[in-house]
């Protein structure tokens, strides 16, 4: 079945074969890192940018 859509060629191509040597650990731990530096950036930007407003204080008044 899957060498249907390699046109019956056994030999992998050469960018065949990277994918089937890269080790899947390694891949997953660069991508968290570089995940975890986007949010970090991501939070950093957002801190820099919020302003922190103060709110006046609300009285409620209520009938007895």
């Amino acid at each position: 079945m899957l060498d249907d859509l390699r046109d019956h060629d056994a030999l992998p191509t050469d960018e065949e074969n990277e994918w089937l040597e890269a080790n899947p650990v390694a891949v997953v731990i660069k991508a968290l890192a570089l995940a975890g530096v986007a949010i970090a950036i991501g939070v950093s930007v957002s801190q820099l940018l919020t302003h922190e407003q103060s709110y006046p204080p609300v009285a409620v008044a209520t009938k007895p």
